[in-house]
Protein backbone atom coordinates (compact mmCIF):
# COMPACT_ATOMS: atom_id res chain seq x y z
CA UNK A 1 0.00 0.00 0.00
CA UNK A 2 3.00 2.12 0.48
CA UNK A 3 4.44 1.90 -2.54
CA UNK A 4 0.82 2.69 -4.36
CA UNK A 5 1.23 6.55 -2.10
CA UNK A 6 3.93 7.32 -3.00
CA UNK A 7 3.53 6.25 -6.77
CA UNK A 8 -0.01 8.25 -6.53
CA UNK A 9 1.91 11.21 -5.25
CA UNK A 10 5.11 11.40 -7.33
CA UNK A 11 1.86 11.40 -10.16
CA UNK A 12 0.29 14.14 -8.54
CA UNK A 13 3.41 16.00 -8.35
CA UNK A 14 4.56 15.51 -11.47
CA UNK A 15 1.12 16.58 -12.82
CA UNK A 16 1.15 19.40 -10.69
CA UNK A 17 3.75 20.82 -12.69
CA UNK A 18 2.78 19.95 -15.83
CA UNK A 19 -0.97 21.63 -15.07
CA UNK A 20 0.93 24.71 -13.40
CA UNK A 21 2.83 25.09 -16.63
CA UNK A 22 -0.56 25.26 -18.78
CA UNK A 23 -2.37 27.01 -16.14
CA UNK A 24 -4.98 24.55 -15.75
CA UNK A 25 -6.32 23.31 -12.35
CA UNK A 26 -9.48 21.82 -13.38
CA UNK A 27 -7.79 18.45 -14.42
CA UNK A 28 -5.85 18.02 -11.31
CA UNK A 29 -9.24 17.42 -9.19
CA UNK A 30 -10.08 15.24 -11.83
CA UNK A 31 -6.83 13.51 -11.22
CA UNK A 32 -7.02 13.39 -7.41
CA UNK A 33 -10.55 11.83 -7.78
CA UNK A 34 -9.32 9.21 -9.66
CA UNK A 35 -6.44 8.46 -7.75
CA UNK A 36 -8.91 8.46 -4.55
CA UNK A 37 -11.36 6.01 -6.05
CA UNK A 38 -8.59 4.03 -7.46
CA UNK A 39 -7.27 3.80 -3.86
CA UNK A 40 -10.55 3.15 -2.72
CA UNK A 41 -10.89 0.47 -4.55
CA UNK A 42 -7.97 -1.20 -3.86
CA UNK A 43 -8.28 -0.85 0.12
CA UNK A 44 -11.87 -2.45 -0.94
CA UNK A 45 -10.34 -5.61 -2.87
CA UNK A 46 -7.27 -5.94 0.00
CA UNK A 47 -10.03 -5.91 2.81
CA UNK A 48 -12.44 -8.49 0.68
CA UNK A 49 -9.38 -10.78 0.31
CA UNK A 50 -8.44 -10.70 3.69
CA UNK A 51 -12.06 -11.69 4.89
CA UNK A 52 -12.10 -14.36 2.88
CA UNK A 53 -8.84 -15.33 3.79
CA UNK A 54 -10.17 -15.51 7.56
CA UNK A 55 -13.48 -17.05 6.66
CA UNK A 56 -11.18 -19.97 4.94
CA UNK A 57 -8.93 -20.41 8.23
CA UNK A 58 -12.10 -20.28 10.71
CA UNK A 59 -13.78 -23.08 8.62
CA UNK A 60 -10.92 -24.93 8.29
CA UNK A 61 -10.71 -25.01 12.24
CA UNK A 62 -14.14 -25.78 12.62
CA UNK A 63 -13.79 -28.52 10.01
CA UNK A 64 -10.90 -29.82 11.46
CA UNK A 65 -12.62 -29.90 14.86
CA UNK A 66 -15.99 -31.42 13.81
CA UNK A 67 -13.52 -34.50 12.50
CA UNK A 68 -12.02 -34.91 16.31
CA UNK A 69 -15.15 -34.70 17.79
CA UNK A 70 -16.54 -37.49 14.96
CA UNK A 71 -13.20 -39.37 15.31
CA UNK A 72 -13.82 -39.50 19.03
CA UNK A 73 -17.41 -40.84 19.14
CA UNK A 74 -16.55 -43.48 16.38
CA UNK A 75 -13.78 -44.94 18.88
CA UNK A 76 -16.24 -44.52 21.82
CA UNK A 77 -19.12 -46.41 19.73
CA UNK A 78 -16.02 -49.19 18.59
CA UNK A 79 -14.89 -49.66 22.06
CA UNK A 80 -18.41 -50.12 23.37
CA UNK A 81 -19.55 -52.63 21.04
CA UNK A 82 -16.41 -54.44 21.95
CA UNK A 83 -17.44 -54.35 25.42
CA UNK A 84 -20.87 -55.46 24.70
CA UNK A 85 -19.59 -58.09 22.25
CA UNK A 86 -17.34 -59.57 24.81
CA UNK A 87 -20.20 -59.30 27.55
CA UNK A 88 -22.32 -61.25 25.14
CA UNK A 89 -20.03 -63.99 24.22
CA UNK A 90 -19.29 -64.63 28.38
CA UNK A 91 -23.25 -64.83 29.40
CA UNK A 92 -23.95 -67.22 26.45
CA UNK A 93 -20.82 -69.24 27.95
CA UNK A 94 -21.59 -68.93 30.95
CA UNK A 95 -25.43 -70.57 29.99
CA UNK A 96 -23.85 -72.97 27.68
CA UNK A 97 -22.32 -74.58 30.49
CA UNK A 98 -24.89 -73.93 32.81
CA UNK A 99 -27.12 -76.24 30.82
CA UNK A 100 -24.56 -78.38 30.02
CA UNK A 101 -24.24 -78.85 33.88
CA UNK A 102 -28.06 -79.62 34.06
CA UNK A 103 -28.37 -81.85 31.03
CA UNK A 104 -25.43 -84.00 31.80
CA UNK A 105 -25.22 -86.52 34.39
CA UNK A 106 -22.17 -85.70 36.89
CA UNK A 107 -19.67 -88.70 35.50
CA UNK A 108 -19.79 -87.04 32.15
CA UNK A 109 -19.95 -83.28 33.43
CA UNK A 110 -15.93 -82.62 33.75
CA UNK A 111 -15.51 -84.06 29.85
CA UNK A 112 -17.97 -82.01 28.79
CA UNK A 113 -16.70 -78.70 30.14
CA UNK A 114 -13.08 -78.71 29.16
CA UNK A 115 -14.49 -79.76 25.25
CA UNK A 116 -17.20 -77.10 25.25
CA UNK A 117 -14.65 -74.76 22.91
CA UNK A 118 -11.70 -73.02 22.65
CA UNK A 119 -11.66 -69.59 24.44
CA UNK A 120 -12.39 -66.57 21.72
CA UNK A 121 -9.01 -64.79 20.41
CA UNK A 122 -9.50 -61.62 22.18
CA UNK A 123 -6.34 -60.13 20.92
CA UNK A 124 -7.62 -61.03 17.38
CA UNK A 125 -10.84 -59.44 18.42
CA UNK A 126 -9.13 -56.15 19.19
CA UNK A 127 -7.34 -56.68 15.83
CA UNK A 128 -9.99 -56.21 14.03
CA UNK A 129 -11.74 -54.04 16.33
CA UNK A 130 -8.67 -51.31 15.40
CA UNK A 131 -9.11 -52.52 11.07
CA UNK A 132 -12.39 -51.89 11.42
CA UNK A 133 -11.83 -48.55 12.93
CA UNK A 134 -8.82 -47.59 10.49
CA UNK A 135 -11.57 -48.52 7.64
CA UNK A 136 -13.99 -46.35 9.27
CA UNK A 137 -11.79 -43.28 9.56
CA UNK A 138 -10.41 -43.73 5.79
CA UNK A 139 -13.87 -43.77 4.83
CA UNK A 140 -14.22 -40.41 6.52
CA UNK A 141 -11.11 -39.00 5.09
CA UNK A 142 -12.51 -40.20 1.62
CA UNK A 143 -8.88 -41.91 1.26
CA UNK A 144 -10.28 -45.33 2.06
CA UNK A 145 -12.40 -47.69 -0.30
CA UNK A 146 -15.74 -46.37 1.75
CA UNK A 147 -17.86 -48.09 4.00
CA UNK A 148 -20.28 -50.29 2.24
CA UNK A 149 -17.82 -51.98 -0.19
CA UNK A 150 -17.13 -54.93 1.67
CA UNK A 151 -16.23 -54.03 5.13
CA UNK A 152 -18.34 -55.87 7.24
CA UNK A 153 -19.59 -58.54 4.71
CA UNK A 154 -16.68 -60.90 5.44
CA UNK A 155 -15.29 -59.34 2.52
CA UNK A 156 -11.47 -58.15 2.71
CA UNK A 157 -11.92 -54.55 2.57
Amino acid sequence: MEGVARLVIAVLERRRGTESARGSGGSDTTLQKAVVDFAAASAAKFADQRIADEEARQRRIIADRVTQVVYREIEEVADSLAALVRSAYEELQQELESALRSWLPSEEREPAATTAGPAPDWNGLVQRVGELRAEIHAAIDGTGSGIGSGIGKGEPA
